[in-house]
């Protein structure tokens, strides 16, 4: 950061060259009294007797002290430039070293430089008013400011029930069991104790029941029937939700009716199909039936065939938006419904690339008359769960299916996740992205662990999540 060098003023020099100027044709003047001037001036004798020559080394006398002084008065300013000069580059020097701290301060971490001051008691303080950790300061704050609430009471437990009479483990869902008609009622209890009252209910019907057409589905003295009767009279106040489709019922393993010469799923015939099964399911006590074969115009179908059977009450929870996902395999497991052949259910269940076609599908069965929705797998569709959120306007629920469960339980076995901690961000997860309803097959275990965690605080009254 430079300075121009100082030089000594034009209007100095001029003034002085003019003063000796003038002092020496006035000397002159004297001398001569004839044409006065330094330029052709003759000098005559003095009048009063002084010889022209005294005049004229008088007057050159003063010029010379003039000009000397001129001399002595620039070498000062000399001096003074040079000075000036000298102080310029000190101050050059200057200014590079304060570029050179400027530089060194600004990769120094801890320069008391910045908006950083002090307060009246001389802590560091950045002088900022909005401080958004404030509602982040402790438990409670944070609680009275939490958006969204994992609960019981908006957790959906599924149970797989099978007509044996002992319950029976299932590998590929640790912590899971094919329940007996006896256990069902004691899981319920144990869950209710908890805080759920939401049981999506999913059959282990035997090889020897199973059909192409799926006809188990229609019998009202059925495996679900029974076990729906059961459960309502033991605990009237619980809701029951049946899934509807013929995956369980059918030899193929499709959720619908196939074509045998072509391998199609039949649209038409399997609504008609779905329809019996849900009115057989409701005339049982079934609160909500959950259509998830994905069949076009079902939602309308199923609605007209439960209001025409006086079943007006019963709710329609649609699977509008479910994919064709990999993470099905350890359901697929507990229901006994695996796939024959090399088949598979792209042709009706969604494309796992797709988000618009969830938006359709949602808004249509809204139009048809559902209840309430269902996005199905949860953890990898958020996208599509939000979307749905926006689009619709009715409850919103999403399915943690069997295949998120097993990569969480197994990782957690393995000590390379904490589960508790995982399972409760995934639900919250759900509940962020508009999930009114969550059913997931860790609802027994959150609901405990909501439960331990508020005795641990104390607080009875209100959830800790």
């Amino acid at each position: 950061m430079g300075r121009q060098t100082a030089t000594a003023p034009r209007g100095r020099v001029s003034e002085r060259i003019s003063r000796a100027l003038a002092s020496m044709e006035k000397a002159f003047s004297e001398a001569g009294g004839g044409r006065t001037g330094l330029r052709g001036s003759v000098p005559r004798s003095d009048r009063k007797g002084k010889r022209p020559a005294d005049a004229k080394q008088r007057a050159l006398g003063v010029g010379r002290e003039i000009l000397e002084g001129f001399d002595e008065d620039e070498d000062e300013d000399d001096d003074e430039d040079e000075g000036d000069e000298e102080l310029d580059a000190g101050l050059e020097d200057d200014d590079e070293e304060d570029d050179a701290a400027d530089a060194d301060e600004e990769y120094d971490p801890i320069a008391p430089r910045g908006p950083l001051e002090n307060n009246n008691y001389g802590e560091v303080w950045l002088p900022i008013q909005a401080r958004p950790r404030r509602n982040r300061r402790d438990r409670a704050t944070r609680r009275l400011v939490q958006e969204n609430v994992v609960k019981p009471s908006s957790l959906i437990y599924p149970l797989f029930v099978h007509d044996e009479e002992r319950s029976v483990p299932i590998p590929s869902l640790p912590g899971h069991r094919r329940l007996s008609p006896e256990d069902v009622l004691k899981e319920v209890e144990e869950a209710r104790r908890y805080g759920i009252n939401a049981f999506m209910l999913f059959p282990k019907v035997d090889d020897d029941l199973k059909s192409p057409l799926g006809e188990e589905s229609n019998n009202p003295d059925g495996l679900m029937p029974r076990t729906i009767m059961s459960i309502k009279e033991a605990f009237p106040d619980v809701l029951v939700l049946a899934d509807v489709a013929l995956d369980p019922y059918s030899t193929s393993g499709h959720d619908g009716i196939v074509d045998e010469e072509t391998g199609v799923v039949l649209n038409d015939m399997t609504v008609y199909q779905i329809c019996k099964q849900s009115v057989n399911l409701a005339r049982a006590g079934a609160d909500m039936v959950c259509p998830s074969e994905m069949m076009d115009g079902r939602v309308t179908a199923i609605r007209e065939a439960l209001d025409m059977e006086g079943c007006v009450d019963t709710s329609v929870l649609s699977y509008a938006c479910k994919y064709a996902s990999s993470l099905y395999g350890p359901f697929r497991d507990a229901v006994g419904s695996p796939l024959k052949g090399t088949g598979d259910k792209k042709t009706y269940q969604m494309d796992v690339s797709n988000a618009l076609e969830a938006e359709r599908e949602a808004e249509l069965d809204v139009q048809e008359g559902a209840d309430m929705l269902m996005v199905k797998p949860g953890s990898s569709y958020l996208d599509v769960l939000r979307r749905v959120r926006q689009k619709t306007n009715v409850p919103l629920a999403v399915y943690q299916v069997s295949g998120e469960y097993a990569m969480i339980k197994a990782a957690a076995e393995k000590g390379w996740i904490d589960e508790k901690a995982v399972v409760l961000e995934t639900l919250k997860g759900f509940r962020r992205a508009g999930a009114d309803a969550i059913a997931t097959y860790y609802a027994k275990d959150v609901a405990r662990w909501l439960e331990d965690d508020c005795r641990s605080s104390r607080s009875f009254t209100e959830p800790c999540y």
